[in-house]
């Protein structure tokens, strides 16, 4: 049968993430490429040596600064938590909220308020909980994992407090480089921190499922965090493929989600979160997504088929360029 788009679940629409990308982000023109050949070696992270957080009752952890606070019986709760924050600027917005730069009150200290319209995000979801956010983070302690300071509730809002993070996201560091491309060893500096927070999370059992330089947030030293765990779900048993849903922007959606969103495979586990490092790293170095086509449906083609080339162009410092080619060939795939 003729492929449908896989919009089921929270499929971010091509158009709303392309006007994010930098400069000639799309299949470039011109370029003599090469089909990249796909190894049959697997690739597995090696587990972290660190310790497992503990499993908390409550979606924040034990030795954050703030407590939970749930103003379910407090009349305007939203503005009640306005009254108590001072918002600085606007930082971004992701798929179920706004992310703002705030100061608390009553401490002066500085924190990234991402802001979570529950109508919103269940309409989106109906299956996933405005919450699970904040209960998958309160598990995931790793320097290279936003930290969740503080969670707040009411009725219709869900306010997460984060660490403040303001050198910005990756997708933005991209945009402001040259033909929208990273070095090969700064792009080696980010997909490293990024590898060790998926090791991390994936030993404990969760998928992120999300994984693109807009999630990926860059400290004041250098280094990067993975961000927004909207769309990060859990399994039974680390390893497990269980997971079926169709989740994401459309054009970074793994091949195993889209043949789960048309009933040809039956669930999917930790392997998408690979495929995104793939094309992240494919994204630093060349500075456009080598699936995107004119249409939806023929994007998912693209990526179903593993249908890209690798521009034949010189890249900075070639002679380490080769093996971040060797692990986008065994990625996209």
């Amino acid at each position: 049968s003729a492929l449908q788009p896989a919009v089921a679940g929270r499929a971010v629409p091509l158009e709303e993430e392309k006007e994010r990308w930098p400069r000639g982000w799309g299949k470039r023109e011109g370029h003599a490429g090469r089909r990249a050949s796909i190894p049959t070696t697997p690739i597995v992270l090696a587990r972290p040596m660190v310790p497992a957080p503990p499993r908390l009752a409550l979606p924040v952890p034990a030795d954050a600064p703030g407590s939970s606070t749930n103003y379910s019986a407090a009349p305007d709760a939203d503005q009640l938590f306005w009254t108590q924050h001072e918002e600085l600027r606007m930082l971004g917005h992701g798929h179920f909220g706004t992310v703002s730069l705030v100061r608390r009150l009553a401490t002066g200290g500085i924190a990234a308020a991402k802001v979570v319209k529950k109508a919103s995000a269940l309409a989106r979801c109906p299956s996933a909980s405005p919450v699970d956010e904040a209960t998958i983070l309160a598990q995931l302690r790793h320097p290279n994992i936003v930290r969740l300071l503080d969670v707040v509730e009411t009725p219709a809002t869900l306010f997460l407090l984060l660490e403040p993070l303001v050198g910005g996201d990756l997708l933005s560091r991209m945009r402001a480089s040259p033909d929208g491309i990273l070095a090969v060893d700064e792009t080696k500096l980010y997909v490293r921190s990024i590898l060790g927070a998926l090791a991390f999370m994936h030993h404990r059992g969760f998928v992120h499922r999300d994984v693109k330089p807009s999630n990926v947030l860059l400290a004041s030293d250098g280094t990067a965090r993975l961000a927004d765990f909207g769309l990060a779900a859990s399994l039974p048993r680390p390893g497990e493929r269980c997971l079926t849903s169709v989740c994401g922007t459309q054009e970074f959606l793994a091949p195993e989600m889209v043949l789960c969103g048309h009933g040809e495979l039956m669930g999917y586990g930790h392997e998408v979160d690979l495929w995104g490092i793939g094309l992240l790293v494919f994204a630093c170095l060349y500075g456009f997504n080598p699936f995107q086509r004119p249409t939806e449906i023929e994007t998912l083609s693209a990526i179903l088929a593993a249908d890209y080339t690798i521009p034949e162009v010189a890249l900075p410092r070639a002679a380490a360029a080769s093996p971040a080619l060797g692990l986008i060939a065994r990625l996209l795939v």
